[in-house]
């Protein structure tokens, strides 16, 4: 589970230092519940990203220069 860190926490998980308010952190199903449960994080949602159609660009053409004859 991946939980975003809203209080700053002292110490380390599985060796790992807890992320900065804000950060990321991925862990057990079981200890993100619990830090949701208590306050110190929120649980992070991924949604697949979105793929969005773009039109066709414009042709930029530039002028020709006249030669002097």
């Amino acid at each position: 589970m991946k939980v975003r860190m809203t209080v700053a926490l002292t110490g380390s998980v599985d060796g790992t230092p807890y992320p900065p308010v804000g950060g990321e952190l991925d862990t057990t199903d079981e200890y993100g519940a619990e830090l949701c449960q208590r306050g110190l994080a929120v649980p992070v949602v991924s949604e697949p990203p979105v793929e969005r159609a773009v039109g066709p660009q414009a042709e930029k053409r530039t002028a020709r220069k006249r030669t002097a004859k």
